[in-house]
C-alpha cells in the first residue's frame, strides 16, 4: 500500500493560517506491510485577525468562502456536530441553548436558522439518505444515559430508537433508511450494534472485549462497514459484520476515533489522534492513502473529516489540540 500527497478541497473551521505536513503512515492489509514517508506541503494562509471564522476552502485553488457568521458555533470545546444534508443545501449542527446543547438546521448560506430539539441534552445528528429525518443522540433527563431518537422534520414526531443499559454515540443511517448503526459504551467493551428505524434491540455487528468498535457507517451502496477499530486503527466488514480487517492504522501511537465514507464510497475520510495528528483519505479500491491536513503549529486540531461532496471535506478545528 502507498502513501501520497495531494491537495484536496477542504471546508475547515475557525480562521487561522496552517501548514499541513504529510508525514508516514502505517497500512495494514493482512500479513502485507509498508511505511512510506513523503515531504511536508501547506495550504494557503487565512485571516487570523478579528473573530473566529468558518470557510469552506480549496486547496487546489486557494479561495477561502467564509461560513454565514449566524452558523458558526465555536468549537473551543470539541465537536459540534457538522453535518451537511443529503442534497448539500442545509447543515444540521448543535450548539449550547438554554445551558445545554440543542441540534440546530440551518441553509449553508445561514439563513432559515431551526432549532429541532427541546429539552433534551442532544447532539451529533445525522440526516436520513432522504433528508426528511434526523437521528440525534441524547436525553432529557442528566441522569439517564444518552439515547438515539429519530426526528420527523416535517412533523416533529420524535421515536426513541436504543434502549440500551449503557452510554451510545455516533448514529447513522443505514444507505437505504430503514436502521441505525451507533457505538455503545460499557464497561469491559465498546462495540457497534445496529437497529431497525422503528427502535428495538440493537444486533452486536463488531467488537468484542478487548478490540473495541466505535464510529460506524456504512458505504453508499450498503455493502461495507467502517468503523474505528481498538481505537488505533480503521477497519471495515461486511455489511453483517463479516470479514473483519483493519485497512489503516494511526501514526505513531495515534487514534482513530471515526471516519466518513465519500458519497460514492470510493474514499474513506478519517483523522488520527494524539500523535502525528492530520486527516487522511483512503482510496478503497487502491489502498492509496493520502494525509490531506495536519495538525496546527499554533496548537489547533483538525478532527472529524465528513464529505460535502466526492472533492470537498468539511473539517471541524477547534482550540488547544485537546
Amino acid at each position: 500500500m502507498r502513501v501520497r500527497a495531494e491537495p484536496r478541497a477542504l471546508a475547515l473551521g475557525l480562521a487561522l493560517g496552517i501548514a499541513a505536513t504529510i508525514v508516514a503512515v502505517q497500512l495494514w492489509g493482512g500479513d502485507d506491510r509498508s511505511r512510506s514517508a513523503v515531504g511536508p506541503t501547506s495550504t494557503p494562509k487565512l485571516d487570523r485577525s478579528g473573530p473566529s471564522v468558518d470557510y469552506l476552502l480549496d486547496l487546489e485553488t486557494g479561495r477561502a468562502t467564509p461560513l454565514p457568521a449566524s452558523i458558526r458555533v465555536d468549537t473551543r470545546t470539541g465537536r459540534n456536530g457538522y453535518e451537511v444534508s443529503p442534497d448539500g443545501s442545509k447543515v444540521a449542527y448543535y450548539a449550547p441553548a438554554s445551558g445545554h446543547n440543542e441540534v440546530f438546521i440551518a441553509h449553508l448560506d445561514g439563513t432559515h436558522i431551526r432549532q429541532i430539539t427541546h429539552d433534551v441534552r442532544a447532539a451529533l445528528p445525522a440526516w436520513s439518505p432522504d433528508g426528511r429525518q434526523i437521528a440525534y443522540v441524547g436525553s432529557a433527563d442528566r441522569n439517564v444515559d444518552d439515547s438515539v431518537f429519530i426526528i420527523d422534520l416535517k412533523s416533529g414526531a420524535t421515536t426513541q430508537v436504543t434502549f440500551e443499559d449503557a452510554p451510545v454515540s455516533d448514529a447513522r443511517f443505514s444507505p437505504d433508511g430503514s436502521a441505525i448503526v451507533y457505538t455503545v459504551s460499557e464497561r469491559s467493551r465498546q462495540e457497534v450494534r445496529i437497529v431497525p428505524v422503528a427502535g428495538g434491540e440493537g444486533t452486536r455487528l463488531v467488537g468484542t472485549p478487548g478490540f473495541a468498535a466505535s464510529g460506524p457507517g456504512f458505504s453508499a451502496d450498503g455493502s461495507l462497514l467502517s468503523y474505528a477499530c481498538a481505537g488505533e486503527g480503521l477497519c471495515l466488514a461486511n455489511a453483517d459484520g463479516s470479514n473483519r480487517r483493519m485497512i489503516a492504522r494511526a501514526p505513531g501511537i495515534g487514534w482513530v476515533p471515526s471516519a466518513s465514507w465519500s458519497p460514492t464510497g470510493s474514499r474513506l475520510a478519517f483523522w488520527s489522534f494524539l500523535t502525528d495528528e492530520g486527516v487522511y483519505v483512503y482510496d478503497v479500491a487502491t489502498g492509496e492513502t493520502t494525509q490531506v491536513a495536519g495538525h496546527s503549529s499554533s496548537g489547533h486540531t483538525l478532527a472529524w473529516p465528513q464529505w460535502m461532496d466526492d472533492h470537498t471535506l468539511f473539517i471541524e478545528i477547534y482550540h488547544g489540540g485537546s
